[in-house]
């Protein structure tokens, strides 16, 4: 019965759904492609073998990336299907992996959308990457003895607490996987809690402690720092709305202390840059867009902020700052990953308080004194001012960071261990 009633309200919440993705075209022309895919039709592709991966959006795209390059390598026999939710983890993903996998957009959860995807792309296993748990793919799947593993999941308390209210149902979704990866032990204990079978659970750590930074990332900086004029650089990285406003609070204090700042800005929607550039010289403060740059830029840049409205080029400015502010986390919204700057160790990291969908991440790095977590953007603007003004602490939290990072590196190798139980070994 309740599977009935999730359908239904899918079709009730259809036209809204589509009408979101044309109000979006308005900006911009990529949100009116790929709706065939939606529906479960993916074209013109080869005939068989497929492993299929799903990842919604650009952090889950960036983070399986080790996993999809060991698939690569160890199972040269299969073709790669590589389905994404969201319009910048399609174009993410275009950008990594280029001709070597098949790309498309993920087919809604409908059962008649689903079943057209699977006549026409029959995988021989399925990993869907963290939290994406559709019901209706997962009956489909089950039906056809696909296998399907849940990789680098995992269960907040508050995604617990939002499934256990109907229990039965989200207990029988999740026993439908062959395997359950769970990043922590604590994730695991939610699972169980929820009705999960344990055979069905393996720990196998983070993917996102496995990702490797650029390999021109040097050659980039070198060029990146011969344009900028000023050697203080802040970075606010993964931005949302209403965190912008609370963030420009902070810009102004840091100005005072520091006349020579420059804040690197990089909303999660680089779509919004338009909208979040108004609100920015609404305060008076010159802004540039990234985009408006040459691609390798040669003359000197003159502004109090630069607007980062691409996509992957977050490293180097990673890589430029002394201090980095993770966005989704000054608002309710659960923080964004820490990891990518911790892999520099040249940059302090903080954060505001909402870190619950990083939770395990936070806490290490917080407990080994990694990460500053503030409790407003008061609070982050006195520990920012701090940071820029004590090097020697500010050198001890960039390099705890790294530590961090380095020392819980086995996910990759634990993850395609338990892919072989299900394939057998590769080539």
């Amino acid at each position: 019965m309740l599977r009935k009633i999730y359908t239904l309200l899918l079709y009730v919440f259809l036209p809204l759904a589509l009408l979101k993705l044309l109000w979006r075209s308005r900006e911009n022309i990529a949100y009116r492609q790929g709706w065939k895919e939606r529906f479960g039709k993916v074209g013109v592709i080869p005939s068989a073998n497929y492993i299929w991966i799903h990842a919604v959006s650009v952090g889950e795209t960036i983070a399986i990336r080790p996993l999809v390059e060991a698939l690569l390598l160890r199972y040269p026999q299969y073709n790669i299907l590589f389905t994404n939710g969201t319009i910048n983890g399609h174009i993410r993903a275009m950008a990594m992996y280029k001709e070597r996998v098949i790309l498309k957009y993920a087919p809604y959860d409908f059962p008649w959308a689903i079943h057209h995807f699977l006549s026409q792309v029959s995988p021989v296993l399925v990993l869907i990457m963290e939290t994406e748990v559709w019901p209706n793919w997962m009956m489909a799947l089950q039906k056809k003895n696909i296998p399907v593993i849940l990789v680098n999941a995992r269960l907040s308390a508050r995604s617990y607490r939002r499934y256990d209210r109907f229990r039965s149902f989200f207990s029988s979704v999740f026993n439908s996987f062959t395997k359950i990866a769970a990043q922590a032990e604590s994730d695991a204990v939610r699972y169980v809690a929820l009705g999960v079978t344990s055979s069905h659970i393996e720990v196998v750590g983070n993917l996102k402690y496995n990702f490797s930074l650029p390999e021109d990332l040097a050659s980039s900086l070198a060029v990146w720092r011969s344009v900028i004029s000023t050697p203080l650089v802040w970075v606010t990285a993964s931005t949302h709305p209403g965190e912008e406003e609370q963030l420009l609070t902070v810009f102004s204090a840091l100005k005072e202390k520091y006349p020579a700042l420059l804040w690197v800005l990089a909303p999660r929607h680089p779509e919004r840059a338009a909208a979040v550039k108004k609100c920015c010289e609404a305060e008076g403060w010159s802004v540039r867009l990234r985009s408006t740059l040459e691609k390798v830029p040669t003359s000197a840049l003159q502004t109090d902020i630069l607007l980062v409205d691409t996509l992957g080029e977050l490293a180097i400015f990673y890589g430029l700052s002394e201090v980095t502010f993770v966005g989704g986390s000054l608002i309710p919204h659960g923080g964004h990953n820490i990891l990518e700057p911790a892999a520099l160790g040249t940059t302090a990291i903080t954060c505001g308080p909402s870190m619950f969908n990083f939770s395990a991440i936070a806490e290490q790095f917080i407990e080994q004194h990694a990460l500053v977590q503030c409790q407003n953007n008061r609070t982050l603007a006195e520990k920012t001012i701090e940071l820029f003004s004590d090097t020697a602490w500010r050198k001890k939290y960039a390099e705890a960071a790294l530590h961090c990072f380095q020392e819980k590196q086995q996910a990759l190798k634990n993850h395609m261990a338990l892919i072989e139980q299900v394939l057998g070994g590769g080539a």
